[in-house]
């Protein structure tokens, strides 16, 4: 019972220190016009699998470009779509992991729009609706773009069921954890997974 509490509240305060993060980005004071940047649900309503990642040092604007990403669902807009923006930093030396810091947040509108200020950089862009499957991209903003064109399709989520066994033996084993790891990078095909989702 109390590594369940434990859990829990590491995972409230996650959300606690993202919500203070985006706000310290811009967030809590940004327009809220429809399908701009940082026009987010409430953080409070958000699976607890938001990612728990640091913010850049500094927030772009709409001088260092935009990405003009749209979000699709069965070839229709996908309106209210969580979007976040990640920049890709080098690797950290103490675990080999790709330092992504958090860029920006926001929700599509109901044309499935959202504009995004970017600087120049590498970037990993996600998108998340409620029964879909989150989809992603990897994409580099160039340092004298303007805009830049972002598709997402969102589809909907499969399921996953089978029996893990030993290996040899062939006997069930209890308490399995599996861990499914899509294939993330196109600049590293043997990349691991350690991007935020």
């Amino acid at each position: 019972m109390g590594v369940v509490a434990a859990a829990i509240g590491l995972a409230l305060y996650g959300q606690a220190e993202d919500r203070a993060a985006l706000r310290q980005m811009g967030g809590a004071e940004a327009p809220k016009s429809t399908g701009a940047a940082w026009e987010a649900a409430p953080w409070d309503e958000l699976p607890v699998s938001v990612p728990r990642t640091l913010p850049v040092t500094e927030s772009a604007s709409e001088v260092d470009g935009l990405l003009e990403l749209r979000v699709t669902e069965a070839g229709r807009p996908a309106s209210r779509a969580q979007v976040r923006l990640y920049k890709r930093g080098g690797r950290l030396p103490e675990t080999g992991q790709v330092d992504w810091r958090l860029a920006g947040a926001g929700a599509t509108g109901d044309d499935g729009r959202l504009l995004m200020p970017a600087r120049a950089g590498a970037y990993l862009v996600t998108a998340h609706a409620v029964g879909k499957a989150p989809a992603w991209r990897e994409l580099v903003h160039p340092l004298s773009g303007n805009r830049t064109p972002v598709h997402l399709s969102l589809v909907t989520g499969g399921g996953l069921t089978g029996r893990t066994v030993e290996q040899g033996s062939g006997q069930p084993l209890g308490g399995a954890e599996l861990i499914l790891t899509p294939h993330v990078s196109l600049w590293e095909p043997d990349a691991r997974a350690d991007v935020p989702s």
